[in-house]
């Protein structure tokens, strides 16, 4: 495996510098996965977690720290680690989307009473629709990893799936769905990274895909859809399955 096929400094581009930029991002988004994890869960996690939950956080903390170390071992040019790590996502990705979806499952059922129903289907819509998205986010990324530009803006992006878990519960209430305020700022940081890297010789077409793919999820959150006859019946099938 040659050494320029993984140097990014190898092929110029202009825009932000994602490869300087993602591992201080993720480490930030770690911190406050931190903040908003402490007082439900991390802070007592036998007492409040179950092993569903359990599965979730491990999962989604070898993501970060993978997206973490991804980055800073292809500016310290240590490509060969960085190639092997890489084929770790091939068992580490499915099992986060699989945490997902048991994850989901298991709060659908302890919140399953008539009076909570709606909340339970409605968090059932996220969870699901998340972790589908981090998949398909990743499964292009694999796709594209020849092209490295374009894999590394796909890494990057599977990162923002779990804006909205992180900062829905360090967000106050205000009287509206926290979804309207963490995916307007999803899409924000989207649009923002389409700005910036306006005149970017290769890969510019990742980052409006990316924000479609997430407004495309947002859509039935923001239209109110997940209290539909069609999504009550599929979460009350989902909920029939063995799965937790």
């Amino acid at each position: 495996m040659s050494q320029a096929r993984f140097d990014f400094s190898a092929q110029p581009t202009t825009g932000p510098d994602l490869i300087k930029w993602t591992a201080p991002a993720v480490l930030s988004l770690m911190v406050l996965a931190v903040m908003a994890f402490w007082p439900r869960y991390l802070s007592s996690p036998a007492a409040l977690g179950t092993p569903y939950i359990h599965f979730h956080a491990v999962t989604a903390t070898l993501w970060f720290l993978l997206l973490f170390t991804q980055p800073l071992l292809i500016r310290s040019r240590r490509t060969t680690l960085h190639h092997r790590l890489g084929y770790s996502s091939l068992l580490l990705a499915p099992l986060v989307v699989v945490a997902f979806v048991l994850a989901a499952h298991s709060q659908l059922d302890s919140r399953s009473a008539p009076d909570i129903w709606p909340i339970g289907r409605y968090i059932l819509y996220l969870q699901i629709s998340l972790g589908g998205l981090f998949g398909l986010i990743w499964l292009m990324g694999m796709l594209k990893r020849k092209d490295r530009l374009v894999h590394a803006r796909l890494m990057a992006a599977t990162g923002l799936t779990f804006v909205d878990p992180v900062l829905a519960r360090l967000l106050p209430d205000v009287g509206i769905p926290n979804q309207f305020v963490t995916f307007a700022l999803t899409d924000l940081i989207l649009v923002a990274l389409i700005w910036f890297e306006r005149d970017a010789r290769r890969g510019r077409w990742v980052f409006p895909t990316v924000l479609i793919l997430f407004v495309l999820l947002q859509l039935p959150v923001f239209l109110g859809l997940t209290d539909s006859a069609t999504w009550d019946a599929f979460s009350r099938w989902y909920l029939s399955l063995s799965l937790t």
